[in-house]
């Protein structure tokens, strides 16, 4: 085996490192990039419409792509449940990364406004939350074939995703 050895400072120094971690991207073993909701979990107070911006346009996107699937799914579209289960997935990892998971599951108000202190901030998180809970009822209303196929919590989540449509529009 041969060992790679540079002085300090010199440019195969800099380089083995850089190496390094082109060979672990490569082999899939770099180490995840933090995602913009991420960062926002362990905030305890004041997190701004501008610091949540990027948060906020990943979850209306996801929640968007998720609506779109979910509608031809439970509109009898089998070949789409895959897909809207892949974005259901994905939108609760951000609600999760970014706390609104744990704010809901508390319900404490107080909690809620330090954190949030922008009530259409926290409207549009309402909403997301609520539209996400009744995406999940159609999604599993659908897989076992419940009467209506989920098709009654996909407009009640619809709803409620017009809802955070608009808050988003309106604050981003």
């Amino acid at each position: 085996m041969t060992v790679l050895w540079a002085a300090s400072g010199s440019v195969a120094a800099r380089a083995v490192p850089l190496l390094a971690a082109l060979w672990w991207t490569a082999c899939g073993l770099a180490p995840e990039s933090p995602g913009a909701c991420r960062a926002l979990g362990d905030r305890k107070l004041g997190i701004t419409a501008g610091e949540y911006a990027t948060c906020a346009a990943e979850i209306m996107s996801t929640l968007d792509t998720l609506g779109v699937r979910l509608d031809a799914y439970t509109g009898g579209d089998p070949s789409r449940q895959a897909g809207a289960a892949d974005a259901y997935g994905r939108l609760r990892t951000l609600l999760r990364e970014a706390g609104i998971a744990k704010d809901a599951r508390t319900a404490r108000f107080g909690r809620v406004v330090e954190r949030w202190p922008e009530g259409a901030v926290r409207g549009f998180n309402r909403d997301v939350y609520g539209a996400v809970v009744q995406y999940m009822a159609a999604l599993n209303g659908a897989d076992r074939g419940i009467e209506g196929g989920g098709r009654p919590n996909f407009e009640e989540g619809n709803r409620l995703h017009r809802q955070a449509r608009q808050l988003y529009d309106e604050v981003w």
